[in-house]
């Protein structure tokens, strides 16, 4: 059996548990003020209905998982993965590969960020709060740049988080200070492209992956300096702490430092089901099932029309929206967007095709030998797997980032082994 270095079956299990659904018992008793009074949230056996389907959700995820392990698979055909040097000293290729890979990003991050005509998080620190609905909703949904928004995004979250997850490795790999020059770098633009959308959650899902590289590392490095893997720890730890201050203290004009935290916490555990909410009621409305028509449908190869269920939702939930032409996007859990596409039988067999995957995905990153890239692919599938608690199934049909992640490393992976076969690399 293959030794998984992180359990992401089990984590993406416990992240859709606490992220949808825990969050219909303070629904259910109406202790959120704003979900109950302004949203409307208030038909009891209705919310029961919408927890039933995030159970069934759970269940048959579970089971695909158990399911999965049951498989056996001979590592012995998977042992070239695991014949790239593990972790030099001094590594001439990965050092390069680090600084080609962070430069592009933040060169695609760049062309973004001077399309935009107003930065959003900078509109949200100067306390315009009018305009920063405005120009959030331009920087995203309403992009309308030299590519779509997604192309964009790809780049400054995921490919940056990517790099950043990478360059962690190789400065606990190398032993030396060369790597640690760019680290500050690379972290403070990392951060920055969290939340220059004006969104939180990018920055909770790079804490995340930042947690598990570290956690590797630490796990796999036996040799490691406890006195220098605790510096790292803390000042990573303190940049973050104070990037949270700083995010917190918006708009204390309006609102005290308890106000922001008790919204924060609703956010995190009643916003996913509060949208499964409204998108289980627009499936139960005269529209009917959606039959898969909120799932991609690249340049039009297939017969209908896609539905962009995510506005829809936010128009439904909030008509203020639409009424001031801001597009606005409120994304839900995946089994929410089953549901309204294909009911509840959907649900059901969907969410165990889903749980296996996930859990082949996991035990064939255990295959993957000690090494940078290999802890970067596992940090950023912790990052963007989980997204399928609060983001839905569409993005995950069709999924560029993960195809692009899988070009990257097999890429890497084939140059490195050729050229360590030549002799042409020189690590040390």
């Amino acid at each position: 059996m293959e030794e998984e270095r992180f359990n992401l079956p089990f984590w993406v299990h416990l992240y859709c548990f606490m992220v949808a659904h825990i969050g219909f018992i303070p629904l259910y008793f109406g202790y959120s003020h704003y979900h109950f009074h302004y949203l409307g949230i208030d038909d009891e056996s209705k919310i029961l209905f919408v927890a039933l389907i995030s159970s069934l959700s759970l269940l048959f995820y579970g089971v695909g998982v158990f399911t999965c392990r049951l498989l056996q698979v001979d590592r012995k055909r998977f042992a070239f993965l695991t014949e790239l040097k593990k972790f030099p000293q001094k590594n001439n290729f990965d050092f390069t590969f680090g600084i080609a890979l962070f430069l592009f990003s933040a060169l695609i991050f760049s062309i973004y960020l001077f399309s935009l005509e107003t930065i959003p998080i900078v509109e949200a620190v100067m306390g315009h709060s009018d305009q920063f609905s405005i120009s959030r909703s331009d920087a995203t949904n309403n992009y309308a740049g030299i590519l779509p928004y997604h192309y964009f995004e790809m780049f400054f979250h995921d490919i940056l988080f990517f790099s950043c997850f990478f360059w962690i490795a190789l400065y606990f790999s190398e032993k030396s200070r060369r790597s640690l020059v760019l680290l500050p770098l690379i972290l403070v633009t990392v951060v920055f492209a969290s939340f220059v959308t004006g969104e939180k959650a990018p920055f909770v899902w790079f804490s995340i992956g930042m947690v598990v590289t570290l956690k590797i590392l630490l796990s796999t490095n036996r040799w490691l300096n406890l006195s220098r893997g605790l510096s790292v720890i803390l000042g990573v730890g303190g940049f973050f702490i104070v990037v949270g201050l700083v995010s917190l203290t918006m708009k204390t004009d309006r609102y005290t430092p308890f106000d922001y935290l008790r919204s924060i916490g609703q956010r995190i555990t009643i916003g996913a089901p509060a949208v499964a909410y409204f998108q289980v009621e627009l499936a139960q409305m005269d529209k009917g099932y959606l039959e898969g028509r909120t799932l991609p449908n690249p340049r039009g190869f297939f017969p209908f029309e896609p539905v962009l269920l995510p506005i829809e939702t936010k128009s439904f939930m909030n008509s203020r929206y639409s009424e001031a032409k801001v597009v606005g996007s409120a994304p839900g859990p995946y089994w929410a967007e089953l549901f309204a596409n294909f009911g509840a039988l959907g649900v059901c067999v969907i969410s165990f095709i889903v749980g296996f995957l996930i859990c082949c995905l996991s035990r064939f990153l255990g295959l993957l030998g000690v090494n940078c890239l290999a802890i970067a692919v596992i940090a950023w599938s912790s990052t963007h797997f989980i997204k399928i608690a609060e983001t839905g199934i569409g993005s995950f049909v069709f999924d560029q980032k993960t195809a692009f992640v899988i070009l990257l490393a097999f890429g890497y992976f084939v140059l490195r082994f050729v050229l360590q076969k030549t002799g042409v690399t020189s690590d040390e």
